[in-house]
């Protein structure tokens, strides 16, 4: 091996520690952002489901009023 290499090597040696702290918090970093992600996307698609849930429920509902008489009469011709 050259003087060159033997150098780095021994510089790369050196800085094991730094190197490790650098690459576990660019890592920590990635995950982060990646979690981030994940996160917005997820919560898009629930606004998303929601929202065209909500535009398929009629917002206002019509009551219709049933007419009863015929049990009204039942009812009274039992009582008789």
């Amino acid at each position: 091996m050259s003087q060159l290499k033997v150098e780095q090597r021994k510089e790369a040696k050196r800085h094991v520690k730094e190197t490790v702290r650098k690459e576990k918090a660019a890592r920590a970093i990635y995950s982060a952002v990646g979690i981030l992600l994940l996160v917005a996307v997820i919560g898009w698609a629930g606004y998303s489901v929601a929202r065209s849930i909500a535009n398929r429920v009629p917002t206002s509902y019509s009551y219709e009023t049933a007419d009863l008489t015929a049990i009204s009469d039942y009812t009274n011709g039992l009582t008789e």
